[in-house]
């Protein structure tokens, strides 16, 4: 099973809703229906780019002119779509399409025209509709968020759109190739002698003899389209979001925050680039998403000054159009902005997990040392490489004090129902954390360990959970909707007993030898059982938990537990193409089963010896399987277990 671990964070809750149809006015003028105008935008790179060695020496006030934009059109494309887009000319009058909510071109309704010999940028091709494409027409994405436009139509006699010049950056658009397409070593060369699949990351786009228009991908070049239609199609699918552990790192979730930027590419954000910044001086940098297609809509996203982050929320946005930022020697970025001729300096800060802009006056603009200001760049949101800074860093140093099995989503509290106030003592079947209030997202007190004899002196039922008030001051879980993590020392544990001593070792160890005794594997010596201790299964030992069978269609998980001198099997599920997660919640736990490009996520619950299950995500056409959160269970051949 291919698998890449860039969405190694995510415990796979549910799939990304895509943006709502956008709403467009006609287009007007040829340049500007063509959705950029190509001279402004050369003008706009001049200006910024101009070389610092030409600023005036004197005073601070005279030098800084050149750390302002040019002055530009609000119609003009921002340098990172430029960077990120192809540049096309139209052969013949085009017709522009808004998006539809699954970002598809709303085909049936027109929004404006690319008019003949007009110039226009393209940040992505793609055909539809997903799954079932239609090989005839290819569309591309208007680089200034308008919508889509047909490139290629196979029922036209005439040319539609040429390309004039790929893109700046590596776009890395995963993309399937129809069967009959052929990777060749370059255009119009020879094909590729190296196996190759249909899974393919389109870089960029260049031209070939006669105008003909070719993909580059990572292993070689395909035609676009041809007289026999499309060669290829970009899967569109949701992304899944999830719940990460303490130790996930914050590279990690930067990681599935651009994910989610990506998708969000195929309707009108257009979110294109990132950087890495510290705005509040904790010594960690937040995460930067940079949206908006051309210069006057461009807005920045923060995420990871607060705990919004494992939740895909923004901590605060603010306004980049007409702008650049730098970073200087105090916490945050400053923003010189130069809007119709007015020029002003804004320091962009976080304070107490609050965005903060302050635009500076004069006499705090002269004081500024230029020479100390690093112009911030943005790179492409579809390239991780950036996020190496933070890959040692996790969640649980940057949010010591998040529940992290509690999702890190707000949602609204429960009536809290105050139960007559006793003095009970109580035995904690599990290590369990003390908090500052009856819910599992408020501060962490400290831990209780397992057997603990503990003295609530007032409970609280929430309707799902039940809490109870330590004599010492703060609160502990009883049970929940799933498990009783205490009772009363006067009652019966309703949890399956299990030997506490290692007898349960040797009874594991016989069983697996008698699984392993089976006369189907005498023939298969690479498919032989396999185990893994299950510690957080809600028992009082491991759970034995054996990979059985003798190939991936065969394989599947055997559960059991070590009681009354003997191994009991609990429950079973199937194991074929699949990898396996705990997630830190007792008694759960995540299925990743892909294959062939089809990907289904389950978490299964093992509850009173019953084993459900419930479907986090499901996609098809698939080129990079995602990998839920938590910790990889890694099965072991037999004679490894002791």
């Amino acid at each position: 099973m291919k698998r890449k671990s860039r969405l190694k964070i995510l415990v796979m809750v549910g799939t990304m809703k895509y943006y709502r149809t956008m709403c467009l006015g006609l287009l007007s003028g040829c340049l500007i229906a063509a959705g950029c105008s190509q001279k402004r935008e050369e003008s706009n790179i001049e200006s910024a780019n101009s070389d610092k060695s030409t600023e005036s020496t004197g005073t601070n006030a005279e030098g800084i002119e050149s750390y302002f934009p040019a002055g530009t059109a609000s119609d003009s494309c921002s340098q990172g779509i430029v960077n990120l887009s192809s540049l096309w000319r139209t052969d013949t009058d085009l017709s522009v399409y808004a998006n539809q909510e699954d970002g598809s071109p709303q085909t049936e309704q027109k929004t404006g025209v690319l008019k003949k010999d007009a110039e226009f940028r393209v940040t992505r091709v793609a055909t539809f509709p997903v799954g079932d494409s239609d090989p005839d027409r290819v569309y591309g994405q208007l680089a200034d968020g308008q919508g889509w436009t047909v490139l290629y139509n196979r029922q036209e006699e005439d040319s539609l759109a040429t390309l004039k010049e790929g893109s700046k950056w590596a776009q890395n658009i995963p993309t399937k190739l129809r069967a009959e397409s052929r990777l060749l070593v370059k255009p119009d060369g020879s094909p590729v002698k190296e196996k190759t699949t249909t899974d393919q990351i389109l870089t960029n786009l260049e031209t070939g003899a006669d105008d003909t228009i070719w993909a580059k991908t990572d292993d070689g070049y395909y035609r676009l389209y041809s007289e026999d239609g499309s060669g290829f199609f970009t899967p569109i699918d949701g992304v899944v979001e999830g719940q990460p552990n303490e130790d996930t790192s914050l590279s990690q979730i930067y990681a599935a925050q651009l994910l989610q930027g990506t998708f969000q590419n195929f309707n009108k954000e257009l979110c294109w680039g990132y950087v890495l910044c510290d705005l509040d001086g904790t010594g960690h940098p937040e995460l930067l998403i940079i949206n908006g297609g051309l210069e006057s809509d461009q807005t920045v996203g923060v995420y990871g000054a607060t705990d919004q982050l494992l939740s895909h929320k923004a901590d605060g946005t603010f306004t980049a159009s007409n702008s650049l930022l730098y970073q200087d020697a105090q916490p945050g970025l400053l923003r010189f902005t130069n809007r119709n001729d007015q020029k002003t300096v804004t320091r962009i800060s976080m304070e107490n997990g609050k965005l903060k802009e302050k635009e500076l006056d004069s006499g705090e603009v002269s004081k500024l040392d230029l020479q100390k200001l690093n112009k911030v760049t943005f790179g492409n949101i579809n390239d991780q490489k950036g996020l190496e800074a933070v890959k040692n860093l996790t969640l649980g140093e940057v949010f010591p004090n998040h529940d992290f099995s509690g999702n890190g989503n707000a949602e609204s509290k429960p009536d809290v129902k105050e139960m007559e106030p006793s003095s009970r003592i109580w035995g904690l079947q599990y290590d369990m954390v003390i908090r500052s209030d009856h819910d599992r997202k408020s501060g962490k007190l400290g831990t209780m360990p397992e057997g603990s004899q503990i003295t609530i002196t007032r409970e609280y039922d929430n309707g799902s959970e039940t809490w109870g008030l330590l004599e010492q001051g703060g609160w502990i879980c009883l049970k929940d909707a799933d498990m009783v993590y205490a009772i009363p020392a006067d009652e019966k544990s309703p949890v399956n007993e299990s030997p506490v001593e290692d007898s349960w070792r040797q009874i594991y160890r016989e069983t697996l030898t008698t699984i392993a005794s089976d006369p189907k594997y005498d023939s298969y010596s690479d498919y032989d059982p396999s185990w893994y201790l299950w510690s957080d299964s809600g028992y009082n030992v491991p759970m034995l938990v054996v990979k059985t069978g003798i190939c991936e269609a065969d394989y599947k998980l055997e559960f059991y537990i070590a009681s009354d001198g003997e191994a009991q099997k609990v429950a079973e599920t199937s194991a074929g193409h699949a990898t396996f997660y705990s997630t830190g919640m007792t008694g759960q736990f995540d299925r990743l089963m892909a294959h062939m490009g089809v990907e289904a996520i389950d978490r299964l619950t093992l509850s009173n010896g019953n084993l459900s299950s419930e479907q986090i995500s499901y996609r098809t056409d698939v080129l990079d399987y995602q990998t839920p959160a938590g910790t990889q269970w890694d099965f072991l051949p037999i004679h490894a277990f002791r």
